[in-house]
């Protein structure tokens, strides 16, 4: 026997993870650890909170993890509550569809992470590190490859915020999610492995 390792090809569930009203939210999903980078997420809102308030925009910091308590007290500390809510663990499939903006931020690959492909599905502009195979998923038209520090993440939230003026971007990114995360796929993929 070879002993060999397969990137998995992600899939969504389209009855869930599809755009619905969309609002002035800006998520970051995942476990609140050092490789995701929480941290910096909130330092980058923290830049351009005026800007932000300005827009009328919401962030939401969903996970939880070592970082929690860190991050909850740098929002508290900046006073910047007003426009961060930092909730635990949230059911993406009842956030992503309603935001706008989307933060996949971790240090080796955003690929196949499972909450940028739903973010992806349900229409958001997303902003990723680029890193590993992350080009897979993210397109220029319906979002940015960024270096992972504070200013970039900073810059790449204003830019989101005014492509999202128009979402025009949706209907690619939709049409971009239906082609490449259906369970099809995943099928043909295993199959394949397991009769080679």
């Amino acid at each position: 026997h070879i002993k060999c390792t397969a990137t998995p090809i992600p899939f969504t569930d389209p009855n869930l993870f599809y755009p619905k009203e969309k609002k002035n939210l800006i998520v970051f999903l995942g476990r609140m650890i050092p490789i995701k980078h929480p941290m910096e997420a909130v330092m980058a809102v923290f830049q351009v909170k005026e800007f932000l308030r300005k827009n009328k925009y919401k962030v939401i910091i969903g996970g939880s993890g070592i970082l929690l308590d860190k991050v909850r007290d740098y929002v508290n500390e900046n006073n910047i509550s007003d426009i961060v809510d930092i909730p635990g663990y949230v059911d993406s499939s009842k956030l992503l569809t309603n935001a706008k903006i989307f933060l996949s931020l971790q240090d080796f690959n955003n690929y196949p992470s499972q909450a940028l492909i739903e973010a992806i599905s349900c229409g958001c502009w997303c902003i990723a590190t680029d890193v590993g195979e992350t080009s897979l998923l993210i397109k220029e038209e319906f979002g940015d490859l960024i270096d992972l520090n504070v200013n970039s993440i900073a810059q790449a939230l204003v830019k989101a915020v005014h492509k999202c003026e128009k979402m025009d971007f949706i209907e690619s990114e939709i049409q971009f999610a239906k082609e490449n995360f259906n369970i099809q796929n995943s099928i043909k993929y295993y199959s394949y492995i397991i009769n080679e």
